[in-house]
């Protein structure tokens, strides 16, 4: 199971295909299985990138509040623990503000 810790908190990934980074970010009580109909599609031209955001599916939730600010962090955390050093990102609705 791939888990990337960051801020506290483990955050699970998924990866498929080759090429650039893109990294999908689901909105707000999204597990990365929102995106199913579209990595494959995109697995074709990119490395994509699917992950829980804290407290959602198998990523742990940590004490307290959870913030967009958080949730940011975490995305630049699971992008440095990849060793990426640019991505595409593509958020859906909450997704695009934590972008």
């Amino acid at each position: 199971m791939p888990l990337a810790h960051v801020n506290d908190v483990d955050i699970f990934y998924e990866e498929k295909g080759e090429g650039e980074p893109l990294i999908l970010i689901a909105g707000i009580g999204q597990w990365r299985e929102f995106w199913y109909r579209n990595v494959d599609a995109l697995a074709e031209h990119f490395r994509v990138i699917t992950f829980d955001n804290r407290g959602i599916g198998e990523s742990t939730k940590p004490d307290g509040e959870i913030t967009v600010e958080d949730m940011g962090r975490d995305v630049i955390g699971l992008i440095d623990e990849l060793g990426i050093e640019k991505a595409h990102l593509l958020g859906h609705s909450l997704g695009g503000g934590i972008g």
